[in-house]
């Protein structure tokens, strides 16, 4: 409930724009343009390409990336093979090709600021000036991303964690838009995850 919490302060603060109305909507992709006063958005490393570029319209060299308040983990890219597939050997390839080839991975990470599987070549890259990125005027973001991933701690997941994840945002939302209260948000999740998984009998909530 960390996360609720300091929301919660930082939107009473004004820290955060209240305009925004959750995350990938219009309001949001607006706020990554020159026209927006909002001064930095807690992304990804993949979110400097996917995200934030094609959402600015300004000159390069006005965002930048630093150290955040939290190290943290959001999302990645899973390859899967299809089961019955008739191409086991070339699947076989591709998968190896963009997971653990490390001149595939580093090609990858120069082009698109993205963090990949790579620890070694990221190190490299952290200190490689030829990784710089445009975008950041002149930047290299691996001199962050480096340190910071070394200190991620990720508990083992579960099936149950993505849809957890999707759902307390969804349901915490509305509480910090104040179209709920704290309780109601709380209950909206129960009656949610519940509803997804319908093997979950009982919440714990943290004390």
């Amino acid at each position: 409930m960390d996360w609720v919490n300091s929301s919660k302060e930082w939107l009473d603060a004004g820290y955060l724009d209240k305009n925004v109305k959750g995350q990938w909507n219009d309001d949001w992709n607006k706020a990554m343009g020159s026209a927006s006063n909002v001064f930095a958005f807690l992304f990804p490393a993949w979110g400097i390409d996917f995200t934030l570029t094609p959402n600015w319209d300004g000159e390069d060299g006005v965002w930048a990336v630093t150290n955040p308040p939290q190290e943290y983990n959001w999302g990645g890219s899973y390859v899967h093979a299809c089961t019955g597939t008739d191409n086991p050997e070339h699947v076989k390839d591709i998968i190896l090709a963009v997971t653990v080839d490390k001149d595939n991975l580093l090609k990858i990470s120069k082009k698109y600021s993205d963090f990949t599987n790579t620890t070694s070549g990221m190190k490299k890259a952290a200190k490689d000036a030829s990784f710089a990125s445009e975008f950041l005027g002149g930047q290299n973001a691996f001199e962050y991303f480096v340190p910071v991933a070394e200190n991620i701690k990720i508990a083992p997941l579960s099936a149950y964690d993505q849809g957890c994840v999707e759902l307390i945002q969804n349901s915490f939302s509305d509480y910090l838009q104040g179209k709920v209260d704290y309780d109601k948000a709380k209950k909206n999740f129960e009656t949610a995850i519940i509803e997804r998984y319908p093997d979950i009998t009982e919440i714990q909530w943290p004390e």
